[in-house]
């Protein structure tokens, strides 16, 4: 791992573009997997027609739970847990900057929102616009390159767009242990927020390591994961935060899943460097 220390935090000692080793487990439980998989399709099939119209919420969550194991647990500041309700869960036309370490991210947006969401991933001044699905695919293939004909949107356009905004502000995946510097401009996070309330955080956290993609990664091997582990996440939303700077949102996204702040030397530009010199056989 020396070859790697470059792309070391010096002050925390973190790699977050190593990914942690995914342990074989047992070909029983991927076998499981399969036959429900299978079983399970034609629900499937049904709930993504009803995805297209807006509907299929809770059949969604069912077939996740089903599949995949998935659970999810949000906490909100200042709000009991015996108390909490959707109204304090993500809302339409609120932005909440999130961090990046998983494909499954987005489908935990959207499980978490009491609204339809919008997922975005900055670049610059330019803030592109991913499904759920569309965002799974960009973590395996490791989150750098955006894709050729990905669609962007305008910030105003955004914060008037009827859902809840979910901005990947660091813009890359990481390996899930810290907060990478962020790709947000602090112009485009006034535009998005300039008529609402403040921004808000929603940290989420993996309880399985190995489920983040800092590396590209293959889509039966992840399959394979996900299939073996299960999927459990925690969420926390903090906020709102009034005319907060990006600097800002970063300590209090840390803050909410007691996540590190990287150094502001390993950014995206940082990732492309460690993924020309990554070998898979030798870091994991």
């Amino acid at each position: 791992m020396e070859k790697y220390s470059e792309w070391m935090d010096k002050g925390t000692g973190i790699k977050p573009f190593i990914p942690v080793a995914a342990t074989n487990r047992s070909t029983v439980a991927l076998g499981i997997w399969a036959i429900k998989a299978v079983l399970l399709l034609p629900l499937v099939l049904l709930w993504a027609a009803l995805h297209t119209a807006g509907l299929g919420g809770r059949l969604g969550n069912w077939l996740l739970q089903l599949l995949m194991g998935f659970g999810y647990q949000v906490s909100v500041d200042g709000v009991k847990k015996r108390e909490l309700r959707a109204r304090h869960l993500p809302q339409r036309n609120r932005v909440y900057v999130t961090n990046f370490a998983s494909p499954l991210d987005g489908l935990a947006a959207a499980v978490v929102s009491a609204a339809p969401v919008m997922l975005l991933v900055p670049r610059g001044d330019k803030l592109y616009q991913f499904s759920p699905w569309q965002l799974g695919w960009f973590a395996l293939r490791g989150a750098l390159d955006v894709p050729s004909g990905q669609p962007t949107v305008d910030p105003a356009s955004a914060a008037n767009s009827g859902c809840a905004l979910f901005v990947f502000a660091e813009g890359t995946t990481s390996a899930g242990r810290g907060i990478l510097p962020f790709q947000l401009d602090d112009t485009v996070l006034a535009q998005l927020s300039c008529d609402t309330d403040g921004v808000y955080t929603a940290s989420f956290r993996l309880s399985q390591p190995a489920l983040a993609t800092p590396v590209p990664t293959g889509l039966w091997a992840y399959i394979t994961r996900v299939a073996t582990r299960g999927v459990q996440y925690h969420c926390r939303i903090q906020g709102p935060f009034s005319r907060a700077a990006t600097s800002e949102l970063r300590q209090a996204l840390a803050k909410g899943e007691s996540f590190m702040l990287l150094g502001k030397n390993l950014d995206l530009n940082a990732k492309r460097g460690f993924l020309r010199t990554w070998q898979p056989a030798a870091g994991r």
